[in-house]
């Protein structure tokens, strides 16, 4: 269990990461877009 909220808790980051990216490199991006895309990844 510790191991499985471990992955979760670096996945969930790693999101976060992603969105900050998006946000920075596709600002002409609508939000729906940027979702579609951080789902994909």
């Amino acid at each position: 269990m510790t191991i499985h909220r471990l992955m979760t808790s670096m996945a969930t980051e790693q999101v976060r990461e992603l969105e900050d990216l998006l946000a920075v490199d596709t600002t002409t991006q609508t939000t729906d877009d940027r979702s579609d895309a951080a789902a994909k990844h």
